[in-house]
């Protein structure tokens, strides 16, 4: 099952539960009804912000309707905007071109684009925006600090400071790696791992940075 028809699944039932219709509750979105019954059916994904707006219609979590929570009736009332990012296996990076291409398909999804992808929610930040995207993170050299497996969600725009974890592209390996940005020299940084077993990279044309890493989530 796809992400469209779980949130469609979410949707109908607790539109069910509310004991609203279609036409009431498209009426109160400003949708068609047909736009909402392709919603529930799954065969378009709402917004971020309509699933917002109808989590307030419908008093439930925007959680509970993407399916990662199963707290019906408590709404979050954190203030932004709810992102869906797309998420990409740190091993399967072998360019920088790997992540330009997933961005540019996802502009204007469809669901057999959207069905190749994982999706991570996010709160729409000062640091993550609509080019931020997650990436599960595949080796321990920044072990303790970040696991395999973990998520960490990238802003290419965010400009790393000293200290800050970054995304890096290694062009004579074709690799990228996940590094502490340092700055032992003036105007020469470099990456250092966490973990002293792996290596730490000098800055050269031959490393990218691709992003700072704004936050990350431990995948339990």
């Amino acid at each position: 099952m796809n992400i469209a028809e779980k949130i469609g699944n979410r949707l109908k039932e607790v539109r069910t539960k509310s004991k609203i219709s279609q036409t009431d509750l498209a009426k109160k979105l400003n949708v068609s009804r047909t736009g909402l019954s392709n919603w529930e059916a799954g065969r378009r994904l709402p917004k971020p912000n309509e699933i917002i707006k109808i989590a307030k219609i419908l008093g439930v979590s925007p959680a509970y309707l993407y399916d990662l929570s199963e707290n019906y009736r408590q709404y979050d009332t954190q203030k932004g905007t709810l992102l869906l990012i797309p998420a990409i296996q740190q091993a399967s990076i072998k360019s920088i071109y790997s992540i330009k291409e997933m961005m540019d398909r996802i502009e204007e999804p469809d669901l057999k684009i959207l069905d190749q992808y994982d999706f991570v929610p996010v709160m729409q930040t000062k640091n993550i925006n609509h080019e931020s995207f997650a990436v599960i993170t595949a080796d321990p050299a920044m072990s303790p600090d970040i696991f395999v497996n973990d998520i960490a969600i990238v802003t290419p725009s965010v400009k790393p400071s000293p200290g800050n974890f970054v995304l890096a592209f290694l062009k004579e390996s074709s690799k990228v790696v996940i590094r502490r940005y340092t700055l032992p020299t003036i105007g020469e940084f470099e990456l250092a791992p966490s973990n002293q077993d792996w290596p730490t990279y000098k800055e050269s044309p031959s490393i990218k940075i691709i992003g700072t890493i704004v936050e990350l989530r431990r995948n339990t």
